[in-house]
């Protein structure tokens, strides 16, 4: 009988706030795919499960994956969901390997990957544990420095993981510039005008039902989600587009979640941008300190040196980002946060706050609900009372920490 499979959280989650606040830290997105997905589609089994350490996100989980209801005594494969898989083959090598028992660690003790009864799993979950070290080409999502410096070689793993084939298919309006041969057009897709595609130094996924307007210009590694739109002029290079969105202007070594908004001029970074943001015209990242040194974040568990050269904003779902906005190296924005000053940003918003000229205060929980069904009817999705128990949830987990923050006279 074939094991099953059960991707799981674990303490490490924190580190990647404020994305992973309405999120399991195994959907997040780094090169093509999102981590579930990576593994997903490796392994290819119908038993794969989904856990989460945080009960606010399980009911949020049912309508979309499977949740864990593995009975005692189950024996699976647990893998934890910061680990990030390299190409296939070496997966299969290490599965075929793989006896009852046995465990694979970090330095730290912290279990990676076990092949375990239920019991054993929750031991080695709650106790930490032994075992063997990962193998080379394993690696483990421990910062957001981690998620930028491994973004890039995703992207030609998930390029072999998806099998695609290096085809042209959809409307041309006219025939694109391509240089390279890395390139995979799904159906329904539609070119809009003169476009240059330049899989040269990587790979190139435009998805179905995408519409890229002219003028544009995509640098591979790109992957761009089904029903995307890239605006005419935009210049992307090394980036990820999930579904449903709309970008413009320059966007360089940046992931999008799914049905975020950056159409107009402006550019962004080495940045992270979690699921229904409006990024406003003109609004820039700044990616570069000005001394060239390492980036330090500011997240709600303290202060991280990314040991990256390069990093712009992070993020969070539902948050809003003004006009001609100017983002600090290494800023972090909170859940459902509104920032629409013409100065600077400070280096870290709490979640559900309002910033402008004149005012720093609460952004209320009812009128955030409020922005958040208005953009989401847009897209003919509704908010769910699962997915308002969440925003709610980190509304009031940061209350504190907004207090804080608004006192500081930020």
């Amino acid at each position: 009988m074939e094991s099953p499979v059960i991707l799981f959280e674990d303490m490490g989650v924190d580190a990647f706030w404020p994305i992973t606040a309405t999120r399991p830290v195994w959907a997040l997105r780094v090169g093509m795919l999102r981590l579930f997905e990576k593994w997903e589609t490796s392994l290819r089994t119908s038993l794969f499960f989904y856990s989460t350490r945080r009960k606010i996100l399980a009911s949020f989980l049912r309508r979309t994956r499977n949740t864990l209801e593995v009975p005692p005594g189950t024996r699976g494969i647990w893998i934890n969901g910061r680990l990030l898989p390299p190409e296939t083959s070496e997966i299969e090598l290490l599965f075929e390997g793989l006896a009852p028992g046995d465990r694979l660690v970090d330095p730290q003790g912290r279990l990676m990957l076990g092949y375990l009864d239920y019991e054993d799993f929750l031991q080695a979950f709650m106790e930490g544990t032994t075992g063997h070290p990962l193998p080379e080409g394993f690696h483990v999502l421990r910062s957001w420095g981690d998620v930028f410096r491994f973004h890039r070689e995703q992207f030609f793993f998930d390029d072999m993981r998806l099998e695609m084939p290096r085809e042209l298919q959809g409307e041309f309006h006219q025939a694109p510039t391509v240089l390279g041969d890395a390139l995979h057009i799904a159906p329904g897709a539609r070119l809009e005008g003169p476009v240059v595609l330049d899989s040269r130094n990587g790979p190139i996924h435009i998805g179905e039902h995408v519409r890229i307007e002219p003028f544009t210009v995509l640098e591979g590694p790109v992957f761009v989600g089904s029903h995307s739109v890239i605006r005419a002029h935009a210049h992307l290079r090394d980036t990820a587009v999930g579904p449903t969105c709309k970008v413009g202007g320059e966007i360089h070594a940046t992931i999008f979640q799914e049905f975020s908004n950056k159409q107009h001029a402006g550019f962004l970074g080495n940045s992270y941008v979690g699921s229904w943001v409006n990024i406003g015209a003109g609004a820039t990242t700044s990616n570069l300190k000005n001394t060239y040194g390492s980036v330090r974040l500011h997240l709600p568990s303290g202060e991280e040196d990314t040991g990256t050269q390069f990093l712009g904003a992070i993020i969070g779902d539902h948050a809003k980002i003004g006009i001609q906005a100017a983002l600090s190296t290494g800023t972090t924005i909170g859940v459902g946060t509104v920032y629409a000053r013409t100065t600077f940003s400070p280096k870290f918003i709490p979640s559900f706050v309002l910033l402008t000229d004149e005012r720093a205060e609460v952004f209320r929980l009812d009128k955030a609900l409020e922005v958040a069904r208005r953009m989401m009817e847009r897209r003919h999705v509704l908010l769910t009372e699962e997915e308002t128990a969440v925003l709610q949830h980190v509304f009031e987990k940061e209350k504190t920490l907004r207090e804080q923050f608004l006192e500081s006279g930020a």
